[in-house]
């Protein structure tokens, strides 16, 4: 993590605002904020770190696109700390304009459901409600796409169905805290793989950011 866009002034401690992201997986695909304002916080405590976005102008992308793939895994670990926006996003790979709503996958709040965590992918839309309010309730949220399954999980809280079809066309980067409804939220950290995983896998993941936030696996 660093203060500025060239990464030349490390993250030291809590409270230093966060400029790039460096991409863990190398594969390069380091996020950056396009400003110094859109800036989110570092922030620990209790053996804990995270990301703080304040909902208003933070938000950190890719510089290009991520690579397509027609089956997808995601999971993300965050606290929602308020209803900012009406539909806030915490993970987007596709842009705000309706054309892409092909593009995968979108994770996102609903303020007039505020038990419920939404994720999109394709043109499937996936639901479910963790049994309260989702502000101040840490979350591990995983999403799956392919042309022969779709799931998503939320705290343990399961959604699932048939297949979905996911095509390209869309030119936007993968973003934490946006594109659009900017998300006021503690961020743990995600992971986006292009491909399908075991269940064995998924757990292990699940169970990673679970000790990394609170989040259930």
């Amino acid at each position: 993590m660093f203060q500025d866009a060239a990464g030349t002034i490390p993250v030291a401690s809590s409270g230093d605002p966060v400029r790039l992201l460096l991409d863990k997986s190398g594969n390069g695909n380091h996020v950056v904020a396009a400003s110094d304002a859109a800036r989110p916080v570092y922030n620990a405590t209790g053996g804990r770190h995270w990301l703080e976005f304040d909902g208003v102008d933070d938000e950190l992308s890719t510089a290009t696109p991520l690579p397509f793939s027609a089956q997808i895994f995601n999971c993300t670990a965050f606290r929602s700390l308020s209803y900012n926006a009406s539909y806030p996003k915490i993970v987007c790979n596709r842009g705000a304009a309706g054309g892409d709503s092909e593009r995968h996958p979108q994770i996102f709040l609903r303020a007039p459901n505020p038990d419920t965590v939404s994720a999109s992918c394709g043109s499937t839309v996936r639901l479910v409600s963790v049994g309260s309010t989702v502000t101040g309730l840490d979350i591990v949220v995983h999403v799956l796409a392919s042309a022969t399954e779709s799931e998503l999980n939320a705290n343990g809280f399961l959604s699932d169905g048939g297949g979905v079809t996911l095509t390209d066309g869309s030119t936007n980067p993968f973003t934490i805290s946006g594109p659009f409804n900017k998300a006021n939220m503690r961020f743990y950290g995600t992971l986006h793989v292009n491909g399908t995983l075991s269940d064995a896998e998924i757990l292990g993941i699940r169970t990673h950011f679970s000790a990394k936030s609170g989040g259930v696996a």
